[in-house]
C-alpha cells in the first residue's frame, strides 16, 4: 500500500480539522458549517461513486481494493479526505486571487447586528 497518499490525506484532514476548530473558537460559525458540509459532500460523492457501475470497479491506488469494496469507515475516510483536499485547493486558490475575481455568493447569510446609539 502506498503510504504517501494516505499520509498526505491525513495531513489535509488534520489541517482542516484544526482550521475548523479555530473558526468555531473564533466565532466564525459559518466557516465551520461550510467545512462540515464539504466533508459531508465528500462522503456522499464517494458513497455514490462506490455504487455506480462506471466507477465501482476503480482500483484504489496502491491496493487491490476497488471503490465498490469500501466498507463504511473506508467510505467516510476517503470522503473526508476528498473534502479536505478540495478545501485546501480552494484555500490555495483564494490566496492567489487578491482581486477577488472568483468571488462567489455566501452559502449562508448572517445578519449583522449594529449598535445604534
Amino acid at each position: 500500500m502506498d503510504t504517501v497518499p494516505i499520509l498526505l490525506g491525513l495531513a489535509f484532514i488534520i489541517l482542516k480539522v484544526m482550521s475548523t476548530a479555530k473558526n468555531v473558537a473564533g466565532g466564525a460559525v459559518v466557516a465551520a458549517v461550510t467545512q462540515l458540509l464539504t466533508w459531508v459532500a465528500g462522503v456522499l460523492v464517494v458513497l455514490v461513486a462506490s455504487n455506480v457501475d462506471a466507477t465501482e470497479a476503480y482500483v484504489l491506488a496502491g491496493t487491490a481494493q476497488t471503490l465498490g469494496d469500501l466498507d463504511a469507515w473506508g467510505t467516510i475516510f476517503l470522503g473526508v479526505m476528498a473534502g479536505s483536499l478540495a478545501s485546501v485547493i480552494y484555500d490555495f486558490k483564494k490566496a492567489f486571487d487578491s482581486t477577488d475575481s472568483a468571488a462567489e455568493p455566501a452559502l449562508f447569510h448572517v445578519a449583522q447586528h449594529r449598535d445604534v446609539t
